[in-house]
């Protein structure tokens, strides 16, 4: 009797490594959409985040005053 040995695969550490960081992106995202008409629960995930040391990005904010274009019009 042969007994069969199963085919072992290593899997490089960098592909998990880019696995783990591509699954939280989609958590987070997911998240915040969950939670997106009550901001206190996406700041308190943000900080959250911060406080375990992830720095999330902020999105800009938008303006539409016409001050805030003359002080980057051309001379």
């Amino acid at each position: 009797m042969s007994t069969r040995v199963p085919k072992v695969q290593y899997v490089d550490s960098r592909e998990i490594d880019h696995f783990q960081k591509d699954h939280g992106y989609v958590i987070y995202h997911w998240y915040m959409n969950q939670y997106r008409d009550y901001p206190s629960e996406q700041e308190a995930l943000r900080k959250h985040l911060a406080h375990l040391g992830f720095e999330v990005p902020h999105a800009a904010k938008a303006s539409s005053d016409d001050e805030d274009l003359k002080a980057y019009e051309d001379p």
